[in-house]
């Protein structure tokens, strides 16, 4: 299986869009991979994670290919993670296809309420349960639920083909034992774990919604106790606020040797 991502921010993007912060001014100064987009992401080019309402710049800066997309998971309803509007242009009134094949949305009431209304001539929609696996395209998706919005019906997706499996975990704060048992119980073991770490090295007492680079270590620790992780696993930090204080360039050198890959826009990695 191969992830990219195409937008590895929190809601406010880095910089911030009206932010004067030092961090802000200096992903600024410096460009390249200190600027961060929204987040989304996709497996193989076929299974798109988030509609987010930077997609059409993602499609332009990294060759995101919607046409190639058969199935879209929905972490939760926030607003940058989710744009029904974009949704809307699979229309036919907006946009001439040559297949008829409908899209599959899969995620929580709080999405799939509000896409029942929108280019329902276009897409297929599913609402995900927790806990329970399904089957799309010749992947088998866990939907796990996530430490972050009841309101936004927030969930994590274990993604497994053949005998590779990643844990795409954002947005999320630490996963509660149950989630730990669920993952032993069921013998799963993770090729890559990506996990959220929206404020970077800052200190927080309490990471209950979103993770820092501390809490990511302890959760990858936790798997590796459980026998969740195997040997080669790649683990990746993604979804960074600029209230983090550090840009991509300062993260990297933060993190080296520490076995933790810093996202940036339109990063490739296969497994």
């Amino acid at each position: 299986m191969r992830i990219k991502y195409y937008g590895t921010s929190a809601a406010e993007g880095f910089p911030g869009i009206f932010c004067q912060c030092s961090a802000c001014k200096r992903a600024r100064k410096r460009g390249g991979k200190n600027i961060r987009t929204r987040s989304q992401s996709a497996i193989d080019e076929r299974l798109l994670i988030d509609m987010c309402p930077d997609t059409y710049m993602h499609i332009i800066n990294y060759g995101l290919d919607l046409t190639k997309i058969k199935s879209v998971l929905i972490t939760h309803s926030h607003f940058d993670h989710f744009d029904p509007d974009v949704f809307a242009c699979f229309s036919g009134g907006m946009a001439k296809r040559r297949t008829k094949e409908k899209v599959d949305v899969y995620g929580g009431k709080s999405a799939i309420d509000r896409l029942s209304d929108v280019a329902t001539d276009r897409i297929n929609l599913h609402l995900v349960k927790e806990y329970t696996p399904f089957e799309v395209n010749g992947y088998r998706i866990i939907p796990i639920p996530a430490q972050h919005s009841s309101r936004a019906s927030s969930y994590n997706y274990i993604i497994s083909k053949r005998r590779k499996t990643i844990l795409y975990g954002h947005d999320t704060g630490i996963y509660t034992q149950e989630i730990y048992d669920f993952i032993r119980e069921s013998k799963i073991k993770f090729d890559l774990l990506s996990l959220d770490c929206t404020y970077g090295v800052k200190h927080k007492d309490n990471c209950d919604h979103h993770m820092n680079l501390d809490a990511v270590k302890s959760v990858v620790d936790k798997f590796r106790a459980i026998g969740a992780v195997k040997k080669n696993a790649v683990v990746i930090a993604n979804h960074f606020t600029h209230f983090c204080e550090n840009t991509y360039d300062e993260l990297c050198k933060i993190t080296k040797g520490s076995g933790v890959t810093v996202s940036f826009d339109g990063m490739e990695v296969e497994i």
